[in-house]
């Protein structure tokens, strides 16, 4: 199993094939385009028990990383991140018609609505999946894509925690050597890197 940052769930295509973080022009802004910031996770394809024994990791891994506000919902861990370029969104191969949605479905000890997500776009009277506290938007990955965040986003510290220079350089440097991790032709802001 392998993982990498990046951006998915919108259905707005940009004009250029980029899509980006803020730092970038408006009409490649992931944001804008209706993603989300996500992480795709590879998993073993060559046997299925495998694949569901990784998701299942994953999903419990997920699930535990929310809070309960004190009005009895779930949220994220950084409710300083708002809107629907933070929402949560889970993508598998035919959405909630994945053989994996059972899995989610198992492994959501937090009984949080899991919501068939179509992809967000913006309409006049706003976005179509926004950031909904105690939900997540299950979309299908082959039809909404996964696009790689900037290099300087992989890899990096956590929120207010400082990893190991083996995993913010090191790593880093390893997946961009075989290819997992690659320039976008976003702007690169390498004076972020950790």
């Amino acid at each position: 199993m392998s993982a990498v940052v990046g951006y998915a769930g919108g259905r707005t295509p940009s004009k250029d094939g980029r899509v980006c973080y803020y730092y970038a022009p408006g009409s490649t802004i992931y944001e804008s385009l209706g993603h989300a910031e996500v992480v795709k996770v590879n998993l073993d394809a060559s046997n299925d028990d495998i694949a569901k024994s990784q998701f299942k990791k994953f999903a419990d891994t997920y699930f535990s990383e929310f809070k309960k506000t004190p009005q009895g919902v779930m949220q994220r861990q950084d409710p300083q991140d708002a809107g629907p370029g933070y929402r949560n969104v889970v993508g598998l191969p035919g959405g909630i018609n994945s053989p994996l949605f059972s899995v989610l479905k198992e492994a959501n000890v937090n009984n949080m609505v899991l919501v068939e997500g179509k992809g967000n776009e913006y309409t006049k009277s706003g976005p179509t999946e926004d950031d909904v506290l105690n939900t997540v938007w299950v979309v299908d990955s082959e039809q909404l894509p996964f696009y790689q965040a900037e290099v300087y986003h992989q890899f990096h510290n956590g929120l207010g925690k400082a990893f190991p220079k083996q995993y913010t350089r090191d790593l880093k440097e390893k997946m961009k050597e075989v290819g997992t991790v690659a320039e976008t032709g976003c702007p690169e802001y390498f004076f972020l890197n950790s």
